[in-house]
């Protein structure tokens, strides 16, 4: 609501429930404003706030799956277990302290994401005979049905974990496909790119490099613009595009 007026906000609805597990709903914010001073004077004393009793005070307001996605490197792999489309589980948590995992986020349906996996093959095929390193596929939110043919069309070997209902998507905030999360043998997230892109198995490649030398991988030298993601998502340029991914 906005006094027509002054121009200013007199009140303020908001759910803030998404995330964390809460349901949508069930977390309603609204501030209502009765005055605007915009250049007041405000003691510092004011914000000098004690909070009542039985609550502590928090620094942070967010769970897990409301940190933004530059927030994931640093942060650490969920451990989670997930089935495999030719049967059996896999638990991620037993990579940590044993090997790298390198992760990469498809779909039957997006076109991109064949080519992300054809340059993920040939990389894993450079690794194959080092046991330091693990790569593995994950598909979103597709049944085996759907994912088994197509695996077997691209001639993909390596393994294909299912995210059936996205909560691992979700987890490490994957908005588009493809997604490709490297994590450390610490099990600390150390790197995470949107999209394919010409030359991504090199970049890809030295990511890895560095941490099985026990070095932090740098950040890349070229992040993708506003315009070139906007491209990507438009199908306007063929050498570096991704597939937006929207769940209701």
């Amino acid at each position: 609501w906005v006094d027509p007026e002054q121009g200013m906000p007199r009140r303020l609805s908001a759910d803030t429930s998404r995330g964390g597990g809460r349901a949508p709903g069930s977390e309603l914010v609204t501030v209502t404003w009765t005055g605007w001073e915009t250049a007041p004077d405000v003691a510092d004393s004011v914000f000098d706030i004690s909070p009542p009793a039985g609550f502590q005070e928090s620094r942070v307001f967010a769970g897990p799956s409301d940190l933004s996605r530059s927030d994931l490197v640093g942060m650490e792999m969920p451990p989670v277990t997930l089935e495999l489309c030719t049967g059996g589980k896999l638990d991620f948590g037993g990579f940590r302290g044993n090997q790298a995992l390198v992760l990469d986020f498809w779909a039957t349906w997006c076109r991109p994401c064949r080519y992300a996996i054809d340059q993920i093959k040939r990389l894993a095929e450079e690794f194959e005979k080092n046991p330091s390193v693990v790569f593995v596929t994950v598909n979103l939110m597709e049944p085996p049905e759907t994912v088994r043919p197509w695996k077997q069309r691209q001639q993909l070997t390596l393994p294909v974990a299912l995210d059936r209902d996205g909560r691992l998507a979700d987890q490490l905030r994957v908005e588009a496909l493809p997604t490709t999360i490297v994590v450390g043998q610490d099990g600390i997230i150390r790197y995470l790119k949107t999209g394919y892109s010409r030359g991504f198995e090199q970049e890809l490649k030295k990511i890895i490099t560095d941490l099985l030398a026990g070095q932090l991988p740098e950040a890349p030298e070229h992040s993708a613009s506003a315009a070139e993601q906007l491209r990507w998502r438009m199908d306007m340029d063929r050498d570096a595009y991704c597939s937006v991914f929207v769940r209701y």
